[in-house]
């Protein structure tokens, strides 16, 4: 009689993966056995693979802990770096290379032969005896002779190959070097192993770094120092700055310059810190938005904050009361100016309103008169202030625009040169009333020039009109030979810059006309 996978004589089981279903399970005490076992020779598989990169690795560690790496020039540092690194990997490379799992028929013949059983008794176990054949009685006696053998299993320890792989002993070595660097070499010895896995740490840790944030002057708030916080060694410092504030860093001690990197929504390139002297670098960064700073050396983060710029929002102004004209014919403005920070400064500006006016021509190549917009600077109480009200006066009646529909609108800044900006107002803006009709005419044709200064032309013809029989209807002299000056610069001009002032000529003959030699206190 003979059973589906029985042995063969002499304890030896076929090779192959078992191809029958099992019987019997083995009992649980056994199983745990079974599964120790096949731990253990995963253990004497693994061992001989990684024992040559471990040794290599604990050399390392070694060195690093005499401080070996410390005073190691930087290129040299990388580059035995390296080499430990590609070595660590071939050798790891080349001890798996031929590793196999061990599966539960090595488990089994483990255990069987740490017991001293022969025969296989662990694999019969679980054999089946094949239908029809035999005694079931002798099937039985079999049964319980391998019961009896498997209740004397025990484990055996896993076996050492490491004295065949290592007949000189290197191991010992490299053990005694890390119990004496360990031992040996006191405090400091996590930060030694670490300098040594990142060059250029040493220096960056004993380097002196000085840090603070200057708001802007106008804010009014005080520098931050940024102080080295040890509990917060892994976290970013978290740190407020009005927008426009300057980052400064001092680093002392350091041979290569660092870098300052910002990681925002809008990521900026690093910037490499400026070499003052020897081992001493500098910068000043300029805070524009929300972001992680960080100042790294060779790839390291020596120092990080995270920064979060307040923005500086943009002034307003607005009217409190309609723009009025006062008995004199100035324009009367009230108004009122908000900002975070102050108003540095507001005016009103003037724009001609051409809706409904005919435009002037184009494609006449002809010298023109500028006209320069009103300049109104609009006073603030208390010189820069965050929320007040004002009032100013502007007299406009001399300007070219008088009598011409404008647009005006009220502008507020701040230091940054941001501007607020009020609604836009349509007026007429206002202009003196000439009784003379010979200056109320000049006064007409300013105005018309001003509103097309491409015509001069025709503006001289209405001026050379005027001085026809001049000894009949002018009888001041100045005016006459003033109109007579007024026409020959339009009519000679070649270039803009020969009708600079023909507006304010104009203006003065008017009032000349109107007013006669009074002086201005009389006027």
């Amino acid at each position: 009689m003979r059973a589906k996978g029985l042995t063969g004589p002499g304890g030896e089981r076929p090779e192959g993966k078992r191809k029958t279903p099992r019987g019997t399970k083995l009992p649980p005490r056994v199983e745990r056995r079974v599964r120790i076992s096949r731990a253990l020779l995963v253990w004497e598989e693994i061992l001989p693979a990684i024992w040559p990169a471990a040794a290599v690795a604990g050399l390392f560690v070694a060195l690093a802990l005499f401080g070996f790496f410390a005073h190691l020039p930087l290129p040299l540092h990388w580059a035995l770096l390296a080499g430990f690194g590609a070595l660590s990997v071939w050798l790891l490379w080349r001890g798996f290379r031929g590793f196999r799992w061990p599966d539960r028929d090595d488990a089994l013949r483990h255990l069987e032969k740490s017991s001293g059983l022969v025969h296989a008794p662990l694999s019969s176990y679980e054999d089946v005896a094949a239908e029809n054949t035999g005694d079931p009685a002798l099937w039985a006696a079999h049964r319980r002779w391998i019961s009896e053998r498997i209740a004397r299993l025990r484990i055996g320890l896993p076996l050492s190959v490491l004295a065949r792989r290592d007949p000189y002993a290197i191991r010992a070595a490299v053990a005694l070097l890390l119990v004496i660097g360990l031992a040996g070499t006191g405090a400091g010895r996590l930060d030694r192993i670490s300098d040594a896995l990142l060059p250029g740490a040493a220096g960056a840790r004993a380097a002196n770094i000085e840090a603070w944030i200057t708001p802007p002057g106008y804010t009014g708030k005080p520098p931050v120092y940024l102080e080295r916080n040890e509990a917060e060694v892994h976290d970013l410092e978290r740190i407020e700055a009005p927008e426009g504030s300057t980052l400064s860093i001092r680093v002392h001690g350091l041979k290569n310059a660092p870098v300052l990197e910002s990681h925002g929504e809008d990521r900026s390139e690093p910037l490499t810190l400026e070499t003052v002297s020897a081992d001493n670098h500098s910068i000043d960064a300029t805070l524009e938005a929300t972001a992680d700073m960080a100042l790294t050396e060779g790839g390291r983060m020596i120092r990080a904050w995270h920064i979060e710029v307040t923005p500086d929002e943009d002034p307003s102004i607005e009217l409190t009361e309609e723009i009025a004209q006062a008995a004199s014919g100035a324009l009367r403005f009230r108004y009122r100016v908000k900002d975070d920070y102050g108003v540095s400064g507001a005016e009103a500006r003037i724009a001609l309103d051409r809706t409904g006016l005919p435009e002037p021509e184009k494609n006449i190549d002809v010298p023109q008169p500028r006209v320069t917009a009103p300049d109104i600077r609009l006073s603030l109480p208390g010189g820069r202030p965050r929320d007040a009200e004002g009032e100013t006066f502007a007299e406009l009646t001399s300007h070219p625009w008088a009598g011409l529909p404008v647009t005006i609108t009220l502008v507020a800044t701040d230091d940054l040169k941001q501007e607020g900006r009020s609604e836009p107002v349509s007026m007429i803006l206002p202009a003196r009333d000439f009784t003379d009709p010979l200056a109320r005419a000049i006064v007409e044709q300013r105005r018309r020039l001003a509103l097309d200064p491409r015509s001069g032309a025709s503006v001289a013809r209405f001026i050379d009109n005027f001085t026809q029989d001049a000894d009949r209807y002018i009888e001041d002299k100045v005016v006459y030979l003033s109109l007579r000056a007024a026409y020959w610069r339009l009519t000679e001009a070649r270039r803009d810059t020969d009708l600079t002032g023909i507006y304010d000529l104009l203006w003065s003959i008017a009032l000349r006309i109107e007013d006669g030699d009074l002086s201005l206190a009389e006027r």
